[in-house]
């Protein structure tokens, strides 16, 4: 069957009740924050994380996107050769550290990187491919799992009771332990440590992913890097970006759209009807795994010209403003539309121009770019490139 914009309205919007995400039996690693929760739960724990991410809180943290990018690349020198994933997974991690919870892990970094990739790798993996062994069987995997979950939840178990002791701090897990819902209600210190452990998995994959694509598209169409330069260089006159320049920069704003539209880091949704129901002519049975994928739609012919192609100017003209409402949906859609979108799209362009100012990010002509479908779409072997400092 198809899957085309209206059937994709139907189940997220539409019918979004009479569905269900299915991810709450997946080993437990995220817990039951909002990406897995469901029903009546997950619906006090979204208004209950809503101020976190109210637009004047998000652009408070441009400065921090913009010096935290500064200092992660300011020993970069002319003509390195990086592996610019691995570079911009660990930027995204320092900086949703410091806008997450107001912390540097610094010589942790790496023990938490490599604990945070195993996780989602092994998340992806059991969702796509459950394990039949029972439970209680140490498979090596599953023991290496629960390493790196413990390793996770005892650092943010000890600065979530760090939080509680401090007042003063002002991040997003300090309005995440202030929030109250209608009845008084705060957070337990469990649903706090479901809640930090979903952003600090989801918060910076998924932005590292966004940037790696970016450059390499940018690498690949010199001219479309001429314009996006040439925004920067006169909107920004070599300072540093805030969140206030970004209306004035339109040209990098569709950059990041169309690296989201052709390399969508969440790369499909999917959802389970409760109960047997009716799709695009066709009977599903309940619990049927209903898979919408962005990385299919988004490339379709019919609400796109060329596809397959970068073409930013596609975001600044009329060919996307008639477009139907889920041909384009990279952070998905309806009630449980990503919570951190603003948060994501701000950081990438940050950080794309931040970088953009001090060096030119030129791919390996003979790079082998392969997209792995984990949690994420990542490039499969990185993306190895040379700097030149500007």
């Amino acid at each position: 069957m198809n899957c085309v914009p209206e059937q994709i309205e139907q189940v997220l919007v539409q019918t979004g009740k009479e569905y269900r995400k299915g991810y709450a039996e997946t080993l437990g690693i995220l817990g039951n924050g909002l990406l897995t929760s469901e029903g009546d739960f997950w619906q006090r724990q979204r208004k209950l994380a809503a101020p976190s991410f109210h637009q004047k809180r998000i652009t408070s943290y441009s400065e921090t996107m913009s010096r935290y990018t500064l200092q992660h690349i300011e020993n970069w020198q002319d003509g390195d050769l990086l592996d610019l994933h691995e570079e911009m997974t660990n930027l995204t991690l320092k900086i949703v550290c410091k806008t997450l919870f107001d912390e540097e892990i610094g010589g942790r970094t790496e023990d938490v990187g490599e604990a945070l990739a195993f996780l989602l790798e092994y998340f992806i993996k059991n969702l796509l491919y459950p394990n039949l062994l029972p439970a209680w069987i140490p498979t090596p995997n599953r023991k290496k799992a629960k390493t790196a979950t413990l390793l996770l939840k005892d650092i943010i178990t000890t600065i979530i009771q760090e939080h509680k002791s401090d007042l003063k701090k002002d991040d997003l897990l300090s309005t995440l332990i202030a929030a109250e819902d209608e009845d008084g209600k705060k957070m337990t210190d469990q649903q706090l440590q479901d809640e930090v452990m979903t952003l600090f998995l989801a918060g910076h994959e998924t932005t590292a992913s966004t940037l790696s694509w970016s450059f390499y598209l940018l690498s690949r169409y010199p001219e479309a890097r001429k314009k996006f330069l040439a925004e920067m260089q006169t909107v920004l006159s070599g300072r540093n970006p805030i969140f206030e320049d970004l209306p004035r920069m339109p040209y990098a704003d569709a950059v990041v759209k169309e690296s989201l539209r052709l390399y969508p880091p969440a790369w499909r949704v999917t959802r389970q009807p409760v109960e047997d129901v009716e799709l695009g002519g066709y009977l599903v049975p309940a619990h049927t795994v209903v898979f919408m994928p962005q990385w299919i739609v988004q490339r379709d012919k019919r609400y796109f010209k060329d596809p397959n192609e970068f073409v930013p100017e596609r975001w600044l003209s009329e060919e996307t403003k008639s477009l139907p409402k889920f041909a384009y949906f990279p952070f998905g859609g309806g009630p449980r539309i990503c919570i951190g979108n603003s948060f994501a799209t701000m950081e990438a362009i940050i950080v794309l121009v931040t970088v953009s100012q001090k060096f030119l990010v030129d791919v390996l002509p003979d790079w082998k770019i392969v997209p792995k479908a984990s949690v994420t779409l990542r490039p499969k072997y990185g993306v190895r490139a040379r700097v030149k400092r500007i």
